[in-house]
């Protein structure tokens, strides 16, 4: 058994296993995996898929809680990473969900957030933050928060009924609050500008186009347990 390992040296007796950070994804000769190991946060894991999507594979994707936040880690309840090893060890066949996977024009990928709004601004300073203790710290979002609070409270007015600006948050709930959006639907946004900063599973990523088409465009296999 094959096991593409990101960012984590694995040694597992009887298994394949190529170790590599994902900043080296790109120079992999090949893409025959069983499983791919992802250790790190929704970040590492968006670019991580992303990059298998745009190859047109797809493989199950095993999670390693690494990062400042997990978000999808604790939406799916997957079980911890290393029970789930043992499980492959021992010769079991561990259990996947299929999580819907979604695009802005069939590019730019994500699992369970995007956003042009307030979200931007917040993970903006939170990553400017990095630094020191912090870099892997969840305060930097709690001290990120806090001094954008009045300016949160005089925008969301604004942004909240902006026909440009929007916010996801895929929770399943077929829910329309002004531009927030609780679940993920076919649509089209028109935006101002043609270089715009957007936020994709608290990633930031300029998209260089004024109009943009919202998608699912499949389904990525998760081991849960």
């Amino acid at each position: 058994m094959r096991i593409l390992s990101i960012n984590k040296e694995l040694e597992l007796q009887g298994f394949d296993i190529t170790n590599i950070k994902e900043r080296d994804l790109r120079y992999l000769d090949s893409l025959e995996y069983d499983y791919c190991f992802i250790s790190g946060g929704d970040g590492t894991i968006r670019r991580t898929i992303s990059f298998f999507y745009k190859h047109d594979k797809t493989l199950p994707f095993i999670i390693d809680t690494a990062g400042s936040f997990n978000v999808l880690h604790k939406a799916l309840r997957c079980d911890r990473s290393d029970k789930i090893l043992q499980k492959l060890q021992e010769g079991k066949t561990p259990h996947l969900i299929k999580k819907d996977l979604f695009a802005i024009n069939e590019e730019d990928i994500f699992l369970f957030s995007a956003g042009s709004s307030l979200d931007v601004i917040y993970i903006t300073l939170a990553e400017m933050l990095r630094f020191s203790f912090m870099k892997s710290s969840k305060l930097r979002y709690f001290i990120s928060i806090v001094t954008l609070l009045p300016a949160i409270l005089l925008l969301l007015p604004l942004f909240l009924f902006s026909k440009r600006d929007f916010f996801i948050f895929q929770t399943g709930i077929d829910l329309q609050i002004g531009s927030i959006y609780l679940s993920c639907k076919e649509m089209k946004r028109e935006l101002k500008s043609g270089h715009n900063l957007i936020q994709l599973d608290g990633d930031l990523e300029i998209i260089s186009d004024s109009v943009l088409e919202f998608s699912k465009v499949g389904k990525v296999p998760i081991v849960k347990s």
